[in-house]
């Protein structure tokens, strides 16, 4: 079993054996990115209450995923594909993993928006 491939899809002579796997784990990574953002609608009453959020604080925590995400995608995908695209959406599952623990250890609205930034860095990565 090789972990990297170095053989070029237009050499193969048949399909790449895993590539449902591969797809598998492209559409849960979406799904992640996406609810990631859904998720906050629906937690954003409760995290208002429990933190003391004004209307601003609980703007900047959902703009804090989406500004990053939107700014960097082009860029972070660029990189991605000159160096390795396996490797960018495994440091973006890290990242944006990390994030998401920081997230739920923070009590602090502006932990909770750095939080999020480093989320929406790393959806930008997956993506």
């Amino acid at each position: 079993m090789r972990l990297v491939m170095n053989e070029p899809v237009e050499g193969m002579d048949r399909p790449y054996a895993r590539r449902w796997w591969a797809l598998l784990v492209l559409c849960l990574s979406l799904l992640i990115i996406v609810m990631a953002n859904t998720a906050l609608t629906v937690a954003a009453p409760d995290m208002t209450r429990d933190l003391g959020l004004s209307s601003a604080d609980l703007q900047w925590v959902i703009d804090g995923y989406t500004v990053p995400y939107a700014a960097l995608m082009l860029l972070l995908g660029a990189i991605g594909d000159k160096y390795s695209r396996r490797g960018a959406l495994v440091l973006g599952l890290v990242v944006f993993g990390g994030g998401a623990v920081a997230g739920s250890l923070v009590d602090s609205s502006t932990g909770v928006i750095a939080a999020r930034a480093v989320m929406g860095v790393g959806a930008a990565l997956i993506m």
